[in-house]
């Protein structure tokens, strides 16, 4: 899968270049990069006033003239498009934004969460997945998350036949109909979390992530 960046001037110009006329919403973003019809790719958005380079899953929909392309947005992806777009309209100001150190990459990943509290019982674990991860952090999918400050464990993977342990702690919980679940920040010292912002450095270098499931 490919990354591809869409970065706008302005809100403004990214709004005229956003379309709901498809369900999920759709970008047009301007790339030298050759891309097919249908192609399945990493979308990062940027435009001032978007604390964070914000990555949603897409597909070609359609290529215009002069190297533009209709990028078709993941239904899978909604919240995090509605946060886009609600920065984008003045919504949600700048100020309202957590600032990140690392990109999320937009990922449904295998994940067991273990609790790591000492008045926790030790077989408390949660078995799920990941919607977004990144070399700081992930977001887990759960109707009944940990509370935020929680000691956890995480076991994710198999990713690229890789399995990563990462322990960290809740740093928030979102409750949303289409997205419960908490984000884990893990522990800056952790090996395997060393070897998790490797792989996605490197997947970043290339300009094509393999490590995501179809």
């Amino acid at each position: 899968m490919r990354f591809v960046t869409c970065a706008f001037a302005s809100r403004i110009e990214f709004l005229s270049r956003y379309s709901s006329d498809f369900p999920e919403g759709a970008v047009l973003c301007r790339t030298r990069s050759a891309l097919d019809i249908e192609e399945d790719l990493l979308v990062e958005i940027a435009f001032p006033g978007l604390a964070n380079r914000t990555l949603l899953r897409g597909s070609v929909a359609s290529i215009e003239r002069g190297k533009a392309a209709w990028i078709r947005l993941h239904a899978g992806d909604a919240h995090t498009r509605d946060f886009v777009l609600a920065v984008a309209r003045g919504e949600i100001s700048p100020e309202d934004q957590v600032e990140r150190g690392h990109r999320r990459i937009p990922a449904a990943l295998p994940v067991t969460c273990r609790i790591d509290e000492l008045d926790e019982p030790a077989s408390d674990e949660l078995v799920g997945h990941t919607h977004d991860v990144g070399g700081g952090g992930a977001f887990v999918h759960s109707v009944e998350p940990p509370a935020v400050g929680t000691r956890v464990s995480l076991l994710l993977g198999p990713v690229a036949h890789h399995t990563f342990a990462l322990a960290g702690r809740v740093a928030w919980i979102r409750r949303d109909p289409r997205a419960h679940g908490f984000g884990v920040r893990f522990d800056p010292r952790g090996e395997h979390n060393r070897e998790l912002r490797a792989m996605l450095r490197r997947a970043w270098e290339r300009g094509r992530l393999e490590l995501l499931p179809a």
